[in-house]
């Protein structure tokens, strides 16, 4: 387990924003993404295999998502996994995904990325400032 060793704060004057989480598996469907795109959510978190990989049909619908303002956040489904950030370059690679728009989420489990991203919307809907929130101290060695 990883020890803490900082703390993130992001105060908001009132919760308003709704975020879902999608665990990723191999061979599913794009059913809750198609969902997602289909409802009044505003962003979605997807714990992607690994470091941080979907599969490469998942990529048209989550691109879709991206289009129409929804904001997509990408961390890993792995315990103890760190999302990379440009090492593969597959299509459904962490790094494809980065380039289409996905905010990684380093460091961060599925759920503590879904806390933050809720919170983060519910302060500003600047995709910026959104990215600017999710950059971490967490390199990699």
């Amino acid at each position: 387990m990883r020890k803490a060793e900082f703390r993130d704060t992001l105060p908001v004057p009132k919760i308003t924003a709704r975020v879902e989480l999608i665990k990723f598996t191999i061979d599913m469907s794009n059913l809750f993404l198609e969902a997602v795109k289909n409802s009044p959510v505003d962003g979605v978190v997807i714990e992607g295999s690994g470091v941080g990989h979907v599969s490469s049909n998942m990529m048209n619908s989550i691109k879709s998502l991206i289009d129409i303002g929804k904001v997509v956040v990408l961390t890993s489904r792995c315990h103890e996994g760190l999302v990379l950030e440009d090492s593969y370059s597959f299509s459904g690679s962490e790094k494809s995904l980065h380039d289409m728009g996905v905010i990684i989420a380093p460091g961060l489990s599925g759920l503590k990325a879904r806390i933050k991203l809720i919170l983060a919307l519910s302060r500003t809907r600047d995709l910026n400032e959104i990215r600017v929130l999710f950059d971490s101290p967490i390199k990699y060695n």
